[in-house]
């Protein structure tokens, strides 16, 4: 294992869970869901309906984002899956248009595009359920990419509920006369 597939699972799936972890759980905690003071037990038993935390919330975003995550179930391994799967439907658009787009809609017609996009989204959402398989290459360690997974989430709940902070990096000068 190469320092290299480290840096990699930490920019495409570490961060990105940070950031998705941190967003979910500030939307509940600012929708009164869940309170960011109580104990981590607590805490961690309110996110396990999140479907149901959507129907509670106002913003948009917000309510996608935990209607999503609730399919997948809820907590650690629903984020991954509802991330891995924003991955995947991306590179999915980029390769339709890639090849052609509508294009191909002229040759096979709509009922072929029609069935064509259905499977695919089924096989997108079976990937993304199954996740674990779908980040490391085939030489890369199963292991690194859930732990580094698991410590983003982690990380993004801790800077939710305020329990952790990021350093503030500023530029302030000091003058010795």
């Amino acid at each position: 294992m190469s320092i290299l597939v480290g840096l990699e699972a930490i920019l495409k799936l570490g961060l990105p869970m940070v950031v998705i972890s941190w967003l979910a759980f500030k939307w509940m905690s600012s929708s009164s869901e869940i309170a960011s003071d109580v104990k981590h037990k607590d805490f961690m038993s309110r996110v396990k309906k999140p479907k149901e935390l959507s129907k509670n919330t106002t913003n948009k975003p917000a309510r996608f984002l935990l209607k999503k995550w609730g399919r997948f179930g809820s907590g650690f391994y629903g984020l991954v899956g509802f991330w891995t799967l924003l991955v995947i439907e991306a590179n999915g658009i980029f390769d339709f248009f890639r090849s052609g787009g509508f294009s191909n809609f002229e040759n096979n017609g709509l009922v072929s595009l029609i069935v064509g996009i259905f499977i695919k989204q089924v096989t997108n959402f079976v990937t993304a359920f199954l996740w674990f398989g779908y980040w490391p290459g085939p030489t890369d360690s199963i292991w690194l990419w859930i732990i580094v997974a698991f410590l983003g989430y982690r990380i993004g709940i801790e800077l939710a509920r305020g329990r952790l902070r990021l350093p503030k990096f500023s530029k302030k000068k000091e003058f010795i006369e």
